[in-house]
């Protein structure tokens, strides 16, 4: 039987009927009298009456265009479902080969201000040193750090001191922490060498640059 409808199956659509054996013979044709039984059973048509066929078929065409209306719609909604189905596969597939694709090479996770962050490992880098005069470099680009952070911030001047004073303390937690290590830094800047300060000292500065900073996650 199966190389029997294997055979119907041809690139042709043909039956080689040279090839069929014995048995496949005996199917075929118990299946086309099945078929003949079928349509006298239970459509009452006489295979060999023209005139009964051409009735059928035309009872046929009436019933197809009295419910015609009825199967474009069903056709219309089934076709919408089904370009539905197809939205909604192509949007889950993306999604997994996205999450598949975070899973085999995740995302690197990038600093709030990696700009900020270089800056910072710098004067980071300054403190390490023994050095007062690289001490003193740390505390003054900390406060170029908070001169920009201001400005990001919104608050603008001439000065440093213009920007703070604009500050409300509601808005700035660490403002008076801000205002101390910038009267410090200008102490740096104006008195130069003049100006000694020792390793604590300075650390104790950068703290408080980094506490104004670690506030807004600008590091």
């Amino acid at each position: 039987m199966q190389s029997f409808f294997e055979k119907l199956k041809s690139k042709r659509g043909m039956i080689d009927f040279a090839t069929l054996t014995g048995a496949e013979w005996f199917w075929g044709i118990l299946i086309v009298m099945a078929l003949i039984a079928i349509i006298k059973t239970y459509f009452g048509i006489n295979t060999g009456d023209v005139a009964q066929w051409k009735t059928y078929l035309e009872r046929l065409e009436n019933w197809y265009r009295s419910i015609e209306n009825v199967i474009r719609i069903i056709a219309w909604i089934v076709s919408a479902v089904l370009v539905y189905g197809i939205a909604f596969s192509v949007t889950q597939r993306n999604k997994y080969f996205k999450l598949e694709g975070e899973r085999v090479n995740p995302p690197v996770k990038e600093s709030v201000d990696s700009y900020a962050n270089a800056k910072w490992e710098r004067v980071l880098k300054h403190m390490e040193s023994h050095n007062e005069s690289d001490w003193k470099l740390a505390i003054l680009e900390s406060d170029i750090m908070l001169d920009e952070l201001l400005d990001k911030s919104g608050y603008h001047g001439v000065t440093m001191s213009d920007k703070l004073k604009q500050v409300d303390k509601s808005d700035f937690n660490t403002i008076d922490l801000a205002w101390e290590a910038h009267k410090i830094r200008n102490m740096v800047a104006h008195e130069g060498s003049e100006f000694a300060i020792n390793s604590r000292e300075a650390q104790r500065v950068i703290k408080l640059y980094e506490q104004v900073f670690k506030e807004f996650k600008y590091i």
